[in-house]
């Protein structure tokens, strides 16, 4: 048997049935929420009613969990992270002197935690440096002209801080320095790094005694080539 109703009149009587579904739900909602004013703001958007509040915060909320599963976004592991700034401790721990598992701590609070992919670059010769990055993990790679013009390449150890006497000293990188697979660091730029200084100085200080130590290496691998061609 079908009904004669007209569709428009079908769809009046729906929606009146729907409309008094949702006043009777509205109803319930302001019944454990009497206390409210029934006017909401939400990121500066003006709603009349809190239900056309919770509307819009259902609304943003789905938006959120559809973009992470567009981007297919790794979930944020609190342990895992930790995990990892402790093995930075281990690594630094041998290359800073002076410094404890506090003063590393402090170090990389100030830093930003960086993922390139494989094949960017840090920087290209002649960059002037403005961050110092410390090395996690991944496979990363100097590249540098010879004296014969054919270009050397050097393995960057994991631990080690690249970078730093250039930010420090504002002077131009003279490697450029490729990823060869995916590698993770933490980063100061010269912004975090004057703040380290600024609240942190015995931290601060690790690291200079640190660029002091790299220089005076550099100066005598330099003296030892000139001796040995002359």
């Amino acid at each position: 048997v079908f009904s004669q109703t007209p569709p428009s009149q079908a769809f009046a009587a729906s929606r009146r049935t729907t409309t008094s579904k949702n006043r009777r739900i509205s109803c319930s909602i302001r019944g454990h929420y009497e206390q409210l004013d029934q006017q909401a703001v939400i990121h500066g958007t003006f709603f009349e009613t809190l239900d056309e509040a919770l509307i819009k915060a259902e609304d943003e909320i789905v938006a959120l969990q559809s973009l992470a599963s567009l981007l297919d976004l790794p979930e944020f592991d609190l342990a895992e992270r930790d995990e990892e700034k402790m093995e930075i401790c281990d690594l630094l721990s041998d290359k800073l002197i002076g410094a404890t598992q506090e003063s590393i701590g402090d170090l990389v609070s100030f830093c930003i935690r960086e993922v390139k992919l494989r094949g960017d670059s840090l920087w290209m010769v002649g960059d002037v440096g403005n961050s110092a990055k410390i090395f996690v993990g991944g496979t990363l790679v100097a590249i540098t002209d010879g004296s014969s013009g054919k270009q050397k390449r050097t393995i960057i150890e994991t631990g080690d801080i690249v970078g730093l006497r250039c930010m420090a000293l504002g002077e131009k990188h003279n490697a450029t320095l490729i990823c060869e697979t995916e590698c993770v660091f933490y980063s100061l730029d010269t912004e975090a790094y004057g703040e380290l200084v600024e609240a942190k100085p015995a931290v601060a200080h690790i690291l200079d005694i640190f660029l002091a130590r790299d220089l005076s290496r550099r100066l005598r691998h330099a003296s030892n080539k000139l001796y040995l061609s002359s």
